[in-house]
């Protein structure tokens, strides 16, 4: 059986992908050795809080998600739900283009 830094390595990995970074790119970001990030990614190492927090926000994600592979349950609008979807340079998109449509219906 696998242990939880295994799975939290794992869910690091797949975010850090997600994002299009190397371990090189990410570690640089959180401020930590390439070679400590690649023993959290392959579970060998655990994470401090420090680094936790740096992960959560350069990945763009809850630091609940990292821990433990749900994400935080919210009262969102169905359209919320979407955007939240959306890697965070689709989201600014599409805040251009909600914003360009309202300038638009104002006239």
């Amino acid at each position: 059986m696998k242990n939880i830094k295994y799975y939290i390595g794992r869910r690091i990995i797949a975010l850090r992908k997600a994002k299009k970074l190397t371990q090189l790119q990410l570690a640089e970001a959180i401020n930590i050795h390439e070679n400590n990030l690649g023993s959290i990614e392959r579970g060998e190492n655990g994470i401090s809080m420090d680094t936790l927090m740096a992960l959560s926000t350069v990945l763009d994600v809850d630091a609940d998600y990292i821990l433990f592979g749900e994400r935080k349950k919210t009262n969102n609008t169905p359209i919320q739900n979407l955007i939240a979807e959306l890697d965070s340079e689709s989201q600014a998109d599409l805040e251009e283009i909600i914003k360009l449509y309202i300038k638009a219906i104002k006239r």
